[in-house]
């Protein structure tokens, strides 16, 4: 299952994502908000064209 993953683990799976869906994994529990929160994800994200 998922919750047997480590972080490491679900963070190489997220960072695939769209910056839109990992705003809404961060909603699933507080592990997810936890894992979406971390530098990692949005070090490379370019906002510029996101109103």
């Amino acid at each position: 299952t998922l919750s047997s993953l480590p972080d490491s683990l679900l963070l190489q799976i997220v960072v695939w994502l769209p910056p839109r869906d990992r705003v809404g994994v961060a909603r699933v529990c507080k592990r997810w908000h936890r894992l979406v929160r971390d530098r990692f994800l949005w070090r490379h994200v370019d906002l510029s064209s996101c109103r």
